[in-house]
């Protein structure tokens, strides 16, 4: 009996042990393949402090993108339609004008920002990002495995479907 409990205590203890991913992967299947997509994010819910990073994959092309809760991120150089992005990376800091949606709560990251903080992740590296008052770590925690699983065709994914 006394071997049943050390092995429920070594369990228990490896469980609460193992470090949290704040990384989620979903997949949604359309109506048809062209409307499939999976989406690779990172973020504290319930959270209105929060800058928030979300990266969606649908058909052969792929897009990054940072939101925040509760105010607006504000525009850049006088342009409601740009906003400044610092991302930082192993002690190198870095600044880029990227685009701003309408509302001002949800950024695009441009192409060569996104890859770059694909890979450092992917390596590995922990990446942080600022916008206008907002930071939030990327943690590399977690991140492998998932996307891994995100850069996969989209279109097939055998234990979730969602209709729309």
């Amino acid at each position: 009996m006394r071997i049943y409990f050390l092995l429920l205590g070594v369990l228990l203890t490896s469980i609460a042990c193992t470090p949290k991913s704040n990384w989620k992967h979903t997949h949604i299947e359309g109506s048809s393949d062209q409307h499939n997509s999976s989406r690779l994010s990172y973020g504290i819910s319930n959270t209105h402090n929060t800058l928030q990073m979300e990266v969606i994959h649908r058909k052969q092309s792929y897009k990054g993108y940072l939101f925040v809760q509760g105010r607006v991120i504000p525009e850049a150089e006088g342009n409601p339609r740009l906003a400044l992005v610092s991302v930082s990376i192993e002690g190198i800091k870095e600044s880029f004008l990227v685009p701003r949606y309408e509302g001002g709560q949800r950024l695009s990251l441009p192409e060569d920002l996104l890859k770059k903080i694909l890979q450092n992740l992917e390596e590995g590296t922990e990446v942080t990002l600022q916008v206008a008052g907002y930071l939030t770590t990327l943690d590399p925690n977690g991140f492998s495995s998932l996307y891994e699983k995100w850069k996969k065709n989209p279109y097939f994914h055998p234990f979730v479907k969602t209709s729309f």
